[in-house]
């Protein structure tokens, strides 16, 4: 960016052509017979399902508003805070390694927390760090949270999505789930923006705080369900 910054897009096109190439080459193909027992109207039924999805659907979508949010105004709340772009820079590529570690952090706790109590966890202590980017006065304190904002979003995700895939097996709505990060992603950064406008950078952290815990609350209530498929014993 300092030398050229039309090298970024470039880097980015060739990473986006990388992909393409790949999924193209290797893209796994079901077994015939898997995706003919999936495919069959009478196959699988998600009716006894159907709260408790809408509920998970909610709950990544609210979870994405949230973290759009807060994060389309990471680099304008720390410049509006008077932090140097040096620093600001620094914090990001930081950010970018311990993102790294979060899905390997998510895997080593899979089978050590229950999934719907590690959503609930990461998603408040998500909150938490939204409303310290925005709130905090000094460098250290904003640096670290806006740091782990993409960390916990990761993280969360992984349980997000296994849980998605326990209520309904076909598959259905596991393929959806670009449609709620898609939708949050649209919604948060145009209400943040609505927000900072009306109420200063400083609230911006307060309502990401409040959607992420509305998506908690999501998953508390499939949790009170007590759907089979994630009651405890369950693979």
């Amino acid at each position: 960016m300092q030398h050229n910054p039309d090298v970024l897009f470039y880097v980015l096109s060739g990473l986006l052509l990388l992909g393409a190439v790949a999924t193209a080459a290797a893209f796994p193909i079901p077994p015939t017979e898997v995706a003919a027992r999936f495919g069959r109207s009478s196959g699988l039924s998600v009716t006894p399902l159907r709260a408790a999805v809408i509920l998970a659907f909610a709950g990544v979508s609210l979870q994405s508003a949230g973290q759009g949010e807060i994060y389309a105004f990471l680099e304008r709340i720390g410049t509006w805070r008077g932090f140097s772009a040096s620093d600001i820079g620094h914090m990001l590529a930081i950010s970018g390694l311990l993102n790294l570690t979060s899905p390997i952090l998510a895997v080593l706790l899979e089978n050590v927390v229950p999934r719907l109590r590690a959503i609930c966890i990461a998603l408040t202590v998500h909150a938490c760090i939204a409303i310290t980017v925005s709130t905090a006065t000094v460098f250290p304190f904003y640096a670290v949270a806006g740091s782990l904002l993409v960390f916990m979003s990761i993280f969360s995700h992984t349980f997000m999505f296994g849980t998605i895939a326990k209520l309904d097996p076909s598959g259905r709505t596991a393929s959806s789930t670009p449609a709620m990060l898609m939708l949050g992603a649209a919604v948060g950064p145009a209400l943040g923006g609505a927000v900072a406008d009306i109420l200063g950078f400083a609230a911006i952290g307060m309502f990401a705080g409040a959607i992420l815990i509305a998506s908690a609350a999501c998953f508390v209530l499939i949790g009170a369900l007590r759907v089979p498929a994630l009651q405890a014993g369950k693979a």
